[in-house]
């Protein structure tokens, strides 16, 4: 089974439509899919601009692992194959297999425990393909998939640059190696060698565990490994005095997602200046960057209320193509055929 992640960087950048998009056209290949969400999403109506927004239409056969009231208050026929035990704040988790096609609002696991026990009970049904959908607020499971597509535009910011700023850092990350594994709690540790050094600290918060850190003077070590929780600005600092000590250092994260959610601790340029020639970034877990779709719908704020506004859709994809280093999709335009290509 492979594990598909889609992940929007804003609310109403299109990744509902690309996954609706792709679903469909898997369908017509006899493929057993399966679908489930972090958190809440696929509503009719936008609940903050009160614009139309795409449900999730599933076709027969699809297998949704989803709360249970968003069954109920779908017009969707379905057969249950499990209860889980898995609550959310809309019931509890059910996986269900689609008898008549319809559409669904998805609230699934929101945890990376939950969505590895619902990740354990599509392998037992065959699924050939489980797609998981996570905004950019909600994406820390997310590293559980094998692949990922990111879905970007002008509901990001109405500026290009601001968007392509973002998307190709975000494309650099993934770009990055994967480090072996080692056998070892989360608490941070250093390397050289091969030999390992674990330290007494589980998080990279705060000034107190920076110093801590340097207490076991990282700079007779080639890489620390940070498996647990972080500050950018704490590791921004951590940065700047290993690099007074030593020309080149390796900094290794549990997964990038982590790192991702930590950018709202400094400013995008800030943290591409971070990870100079100088220090090179790893991870233990990364899921393959395969593709970004770009949307160039906006919700725009006038007379007091939101209308449809859009910017430049051939100069939005065309900037965000230069900026990145994988495929381009606009599936308003284009479709998904392409894309579903590069899932095989």
């Amino acid at each position: 089974m492979q594990i598909i992640g889609i992940v929007g960087t804003a609310k109403n950048t299109g990744k509902t439509t690309a996954l609706t998009s792709i679903l469909d056209s898997l369908s017509k290949n006899e493929f057993s899919l399966g679908v489930t969400s972090i958190g809440y999403d696929g509503e009719d109506i936008d609940n903050l601009t009160f614009l139309p927004k795409p449900r999730i239409f599933l076709k027969e056969g699809v297998i949704i692992a989803s709360s249970s009231l968003t069954f109920e208050t779908s017009k969707i026929k379905y057969e249950i194959l499990y209860e889980t035990d898995i609550y959310t704040p809309l019931g509890k988790v059910i996986i269900a297999k689609v008898l008549e096609p319809g559409k669904i609002v998805l609230a699934g696991p929101n945890n990376i425990k939950d969505l590895k026990k619902i990740i354990a009970l599509f392998k037992t049904l065959n699924t050939d393909f489980l797609f998981v959908d996570g905004a950019m607020n909600r994406m820390a499971p997310m590293y559980l998939a094998d692949k990922v597509i990111f879905s970007t535009g002008a509901s990001r910011s109405t500026e290009i640059k601001n968007i392509v700023e973002e998307i190709s850092l975000i494309s650099l990350i993934f770009n990055k190696n994967i480090m072996p594994q080692y056998d070892i709690n989360s608490n941070c540790f250093f390397v050289k060698n091969g030999e390992l050094l674990e330290t007494e600290i589980k998080s990279l918060l705060t000034k107190d565990d920076l110093l801590k850190l340097f207490s076991y003077r990282p700079e007779n070590y080639e890489k620390v490994v940070i498996k647990n929780i972080f500050s950018s600005a704490v590791v921004k600092e951590f940065v700047q005095e290993i690099l007074k000590k030593k020309d080149t250092y390796e900094m290794v994260f549990l997964e990038p997602f982590r790192l991702l959610l930590s950018m709202n601790d400094i400013s995008i340029s800030e943290f591409r200046r971070m990870f100079t020639n100088n220090i090179n970034i790893s991870f233990i877990y990364k899921p393959s960057l395969i593709a970004i779709t770009v949307n160039s719908f906006y919700p725009k704020y006038e007379n007091f209320h939101f209308t449809a506004g859009y910017i430049d859709k051939y100069l939005l994809k065309k900037s965000v193509v230069e900026g990145v280093t994988v495929p381009v999709f606009d599936i308003f335009e284009e479709g998904s055929k392409d894309l579903v290509k590069l899932l095989f």
